[in-house]
């Protein structure tokens, strides 16, 4: 619940990741948050960020933690792996399983009342292929919940990082594209930084004048959005 008559608590679930850990930055500093509900698979230190409550879970046994996603205004979702990593059932367990089930207790408490998801440029239910397959069907899983507020999906293109030289020879291509796309992609038509998604997420989340029940943001109104926040 929020502490204050204009402050708002949110809920972060996949703050670990490239774009939740922007996601958790742009939270900290914005003074409109008064909490940060931090939801975790280990137990994790944030020194840094005084607002942060951490509630450890089991993702795979999350009827034991009800009560983690029982508080919180607004929820964003960064949860995310890839086929190469987690392999096709990891990731449609964490891609869909996880997403999903984490929002169906958050609907079920009651307490949040704006979702804000990070899906993926292309996710379509009906493709062939299973990145934009499971991507398409957890966003229509999240639609067909109504939260009472607002449910935002976000569509970014390419994620591109700070750091391009992560580890692991498995990842030269992905690099490579985040370099390319940093270089040329002048239009930011088909790549975003983590940092301006992540800018983009909470100063869309925190925008009163937006009435919309649903919404699905592309890669360049998403871009649009952080431009205007960051200059306002």
């Amino acid at each position: 619940m929020a502490s204050g008559s204009n402050q708002l608590s949110a809920l972060l679930i996949g703050g670990t990741g490239a774009t939740g850990k922007e996601v958790l930055k742009e939270l900290s500093k914005n003074e409109l948050i008064s909490k940060i509900f931090f939801i975790s698979r280990r137990a994790v230190q944030f020194p840094d960020h005084p607002k942060v409550v951490v509630k450890e879970i089991d993702f795979d046994n999350l009827e034991q933690h009800k009560e983690a996603f029982a508080e919180g205004d607004i929820a964003f979702c960064c949860l995310g792996t890839t086929k190469g990593k987690s392999g096709a059932e990891g990731f449609v367990k964490v891609d869909y399983d996880y997403v999903v089930n984490t929002a169906k207790l958050l609907k079920d408490n009651g307490a949040c009342k704006d979702y804000h998801l990070v899906s993926s440029k292309g996710a379509s239910a009906g493709s062939f292929f299973l990145y934009p397959s499971t991507k398409g069907k957890a966003e229509n899983a999240i639609k067909e919940m109504e939260f009472p507020g607002r449910t935002s999906i976000y569509r970014p293109g390419l994620l591109i990082t700070e750091n391009f030289s992560r580890e692991g020879d498995s990842r030269l291509l992905e690099r490579w594209g985040q370099s390319f796309a940093a270089k040329f992609d002048t239009s930011s038509k088909q790549s975003i930084s983590v940092g301006m998604l992540a800018t983009s997420m909470v100063a869309n989340a925190l925008d009163k004048s937006n009435d919309k029940k649903f919404e699905v943001i592309d890669n360049s109104e998403i871009v649009q959005i952080g431009k205007a926040s960051t200059s306002s």
